[in-house]
């Protein structure tokens, strides 16, 4: 009797093993896509001048393992400006570049990052040619955890395009 008792449990003990292991697996997995991305010193809104507006992003992987990350960015429609300079036109699209420092562009716009470590780039936005004036453009960068593409960080840059002749 005893050994039949076994017989029938054996099946469902592997699948009840199998189920904790997955469970066990998605909550390490679910661990290994948290991250913050902060624009530094809460400086996200700037004036684009004949050099662009640059921020200073910084990306926490506050995750325990490695993790590399996609950057990019998509234009909010949505006004994101502030009521000292207010715009009735509708937000722009401005070139943005991702880069190590001033100098130097980053490679693939990828950064991996070990487990609470940071990474300190730049972001600069630039009106091209034919951009109207006296407008806004609404930034938002995202930093994506490769295997995690629902669990970006994300900041929104503020971009305002002034006109030069009001200098």
């Amino acid at each position: 009797m005893y050994t039949t008792l076994i017989r029938m449990l054996k099946p469902y003990t592997i699948a009840v093993i199998f189920l904790f292991l997955l469970i066990g697996s998605s909550s390490v997995y679910a661990q290994n896509c948290s991250s913050t991305l902060t624009v530094e010193k809460n400086r996200d809104t700037r004036s684009a001048d004949e050099d662009g507006a640059h921020f200073w992003v910084v990306l926490t992987n506050t995750s325990s393992s490695t993790a590399t990350y996609t950057l990019s960015t998509e234009f909010a429609t949505e006004y994101c400006g502030n009521d000292t300079r207010r715009s009735s036109r509708p937000n722009v699209t401005l070139d943005v570049a991702f880069k190590e420092s001033a100098q130097r562009a980053m490679s693939e716009n990828t950064v991996t990052l070990k487990a609470n470590a940071t990474h300190r780039f730049l972001v600069q936005a630039t009106a091209p040619q034919g951009t109207p004036y006296n407008v806004w453009s609404c930034i938002q960068v995202k930093a994506t955890p490769q295997g995690c593409r629902n669990s970006s960080a994300t900041a929104l840059l503020k971009v305002f395009v002034p006109d030069p002749s009001e200098g």
